[in-house]
């Protein structure tokens, strides 16, 4: 570093932050003119400031590197509401109808299926009230059974919903919070 000037460094330094705002280049450069007056003011000479630096390359790269490290997370943020304002229109227009409609189906099957089940109950209040019909006593035990054959597979439907809406939403929350699986 020592084959170096001031002039020489702040050019080189100059050079190497093209690319930035012209304002943020005068102001770094304003920042290090300042930091050699100091420094002279304080006896050193022009050598040992810049052996105390390092190169102009090497200020550069982390100037810019912090620069781009905003950069990505403002693009990250802004791409974050994006994919996230979209998820939203996607569900509420594509997704929402067909879940709920899936959810009331599942609802009115349960409703269904233990109404069947609870029917020889009502069909002995009847039978006992004096409609003593035989034919509707069995065809409630019929129901009976279908009814108790359809609630262990609508659990199992149900909580294969439940899982299946559980790791949609996981989905959209990985999707926006930018995550690959």
């Amino acid at each position: 570093m020592c084959e170096l000037t001031k002039n020489e460094f702040l050019a080189k330094l100059r050079l190497k932050l093209h690319g930035l705002p012209r304002e943020e280049i005068e102001s770094i450069i304003r920042d290090y003119e300042n930091y050699f007056s100091e420094k002279e003011k304080s006896s050193l000479s022009e050598t040992e400031i810049l052996t105390e630096l390092p190169s102009p390359e090497q200020v550069a790269s982390t100037i810019k590197g912090e620069q781009n490290s905003f950069q990505q997370h403002e693009k990250s943020s802004s791409s974050k509401i994006i994919i996230a304002i979209a998820l939203i229109f996607f569900n509420l227009t594509i997704v929402l109808g067909p879940v709920l409609g899936i959810g009331g189906a599942i609802i009115g099957l349960f409703v269904a299926a233990i109404s069947l089940t609870l029917s020889p109950l009502l069909v002995i209040v009847k039978f006992i009230l004096g409609e003593r019909i035989l034919f509707e006593l069995f065809l409630s035990f019929i129901f009976s059974g279908v009814g108790l054959l359809l609630l262990p597979l609508l659990v199992k439907g149900s909580s294969l919903y439940v899982r299946t809406i559980e790791r949609y939403t996981r989905w959209n929350i990985r999707q926006v919070q930018g995550e690959e699986k």
